[in-house]
Formats: C-alpha cells, sequence, structure tokens
C-alpha cells in the first residue's frame, strides 16, 4: 500500500473516531468566569435560597446561630443590595425561594424539632401573607420551583426517613397530597428543584454516600431516576440546581471537611462535564438563580465553618 494510501485512511480513521466520541455524548467541564466574591446581607449558620421576582434578585436566609428568624434582601443590579428585612416564621434550616404566578413565595421548615413545613408569599416582595403550614414534614430543608404551571415542593421525609417527597399547587394555595418520588430515591439532606428543557429535575445529596443524584418529570407527577452524576465530586450538603445559557447546573459543596465548591452543567439534561471548582468556601449547602437584569448565574453561600457571613458571585457567561 502506498504511503499516501496510508495517510488518507489514517485521516478517515481519525475521522471516524471523532465522530464516535462525539455521538456517544461525551461532555467537557463547564466553563465560564466568575467575579470574586462580595458579601451580602447579614449572617447564618445555613445556606442561603435565591430567587429572580420583578426584575429583581431575592436572596433569604436563617438568622445566625440559634436565631430562627428569616431574612432577605434583593438587588435590582446584582451588586447593589438593599438592608435585610425579616419575615414571619423560624426555621432551623435554609428555607427555599420561588416565584409563581405573579408572587414570591418562601418555605420552610419549623424551627427547633418542629419539622412541619410552611410557606407565606408577596405580591411585591415587601409585604408578606401569613405563614401556612403545607402537608408532609422534614428535618432538612425543602425545594421549591415552578413547573408547567404549577408550584412544586419537594422535601426528604421526617426525622430518620430517607425518602424523597413531593406536593403540586395550581394556584399557590391549595396543594396536592404528599406523593414520593419514584424510584426510591434517598438522601440524608434537603434536595434541589430546578426546571429545564421542559422537564423538572429533582436533584439531591445519597442518603448513605456522598454522590450527587437526579431524577426528571415530564408531567410533574411521574419521575424517572437518572442515577449520580457522572465525573463529579461527592458533597456532605445539599446541592443546588439552576438552568442558565441554555444549560442545567449543578452546584455543591465538597465531600466530608472539604470546604471548598465546585459546578458542572449540561446543555442536554443527561451528559454533565467534569467538575469545575468555584471561588470560597463554605460549610452548608449554597445556592444558584439566574437573574435576568445582569444576564449573569449567581452563587450565594456561607462561609467556611464558624464564618457566618454570607457571600455571592456571579458568572456573565458560564456554560456546559
Amino acid at each position: 500500500m502506498s504511503k499516501r494510501v496510508l495517510a488518507l485512511v489514517s485521516v478517515l480513521v481519525g475521522v471516524i473516531l471523532a465522530c464516535t466520541t462525539v455521538g456517544a455524548g461525551t461532555a467537557s467541564a463547564a466553563s465560564g468566569d466568575w467575579t470574586a466574591q462580595a458579601p451580602v446581607g447579614g449572617g447564618s449558620n445555613a445556606g442561603p435560597t435565591m430567587a429572580s421576582f420583578n426584575n429583581r434578585l431575592y436572596v433569604a436566609w436563617k438568622g445566625a446561630g440559634d436565631d430562627p428568624r428569616m431574612f432577605y434582601a434583593s438587588s435590582w443590579d446584582g451588586v447593589h443590595w438593599t438592608d435585610q428585612v425579616g419575615v414571619g416564621g423560624g426555621t432551623s434550616t435554609s428555607p427555599t425561594l420561588a416565584a409563581f404566578s405573579g408572587r414570591l413565595y418562601l418555605a420552610w421548615k419549623g424551627a427547633g424539632n418542629d419539622q412541619r413545613m410552611f410557606y407565606a408569599s408577596s405580591p411585591d416582595g415587601v409585604n408578606w401573607t401569613d405563614q401556612t403550614g403545607v402537608g408532609g414534614g422534614s428535618n432538612s430543608a425543602p425545594a421549591l420551583a415552578t413547573y408547567n404551571g404549577r408550584l412544586v415542593l419537594a422535601w426528604k421525609g421526617a426525622g430518620d426517613d430517607p425518602r424523597l417527597f413531593f406536593s403540586v399547587s395550581w394556584d399557590g394555595r391549595s396543594w396536592s397530597e404528599q406523593r414520593e418520588v419514584d424510584g426510591g430515591g434517598a438522601t440524608s439532606t434537603g434536595p434541589a428543584l430546578a426546571e429545564f428543557a421542559g422537564k423538572l429535575y429533582l436533584a439531591w445529596k445519597g442518603a448513605n454516600d456522598e454522590h450527587v443524584y437526579y431524577a426528571t418529570t415530564g408531567d410533574g407527577y411521574s419521575w424517572t431516576q437518572r442515577g449520580w452524576v457522572q465525573g463529579v465530586g461527592g458533597t456532605s450538603q445539599s446541592p443546588t440546581l439552576a438552568t442558565f445559557n441554555n444549560a442545567i447546573f449543578i452546584a455543591w459543596k465538597g465531600a466530608g471537611e472539604d470546604s471548598r465548591m465546585f459546578y458542572t452543567a449540561s446543555n442536554n439534561g443527561q451528559n454533565f462535564g467534569d467538575q469545575r471548582q468555584l471561588g470560597g468556601g463554605t460549610s452548608n449547602g449554597p445556592a444558584l438563580a439566574a437573574f435576568g437584569n445582569c444576564g449573569c448565574l449567581f452563587l450565594a453561600w456561607k462561609g467556611a465553618g464558624m464564618d457566618q457571613r454570607m457571600f455571592y458571585s456571579y458568572s456573565p457567561d458560564a456554560q456546559a
């Protein structure tokens, strides 16, 4: 065989292998530049939550130390923040925020040993309804998300119950009976929710391991277990989800005593890239949210160890 033919064969084999690799759905590492961390709000011994509502970005949190009160602040540009404001009710864990049907919703587990769950809502991000109980119970932070014209609440079972449950509301007032997430998913911490590409995603830390698992639903009721996210490290706390730049992002605190934070992303909801480290450190689960006014993906977190200050960073170009 001539050298020219051998060279042509070599090129063709290289092309075939490259096409095969792409077709297999491999994913590269998530990318994007993030700003240096900056302080936000008061202090907390639990992770914060974030949501975009009425062209403002909101962050909410539990008070520092033994303070069960909840507070929030907002920003119109993602840089300048209002002073913290208290909101009724109390919790021993992180609350959760979501915008739904022209209102901002806040949900949380009760304070101390109270494992009941409550919610309140606001039409303007200033005035809030009184807290109202919602079915089920948990010893961890719940998760809220809007999906297909419904408000969805998900949570870990009460006490030692590692099962995952959810409830839905069409009007933000009446809730369905709790249902267990299909497939036997189990966790030791609170889950995370986000909508992406017509499906609702649920992510959680394993009950007896530090893998990050996820499941999806296309109708808001029946869930498909997707297993654990490949190619990433583990976590000792709740992960967080958000949709940005036509991709779904997962962020988390490192496993065990590792206070570093990491993230990964997928533009097809199935193949996630290798993890990428974020700046700062935390002892609790961080929070992600996309904010349209800035066109950025925001991350907020409590400081590492005994540091109860809260920080944030953002990226205008984070991508899968």
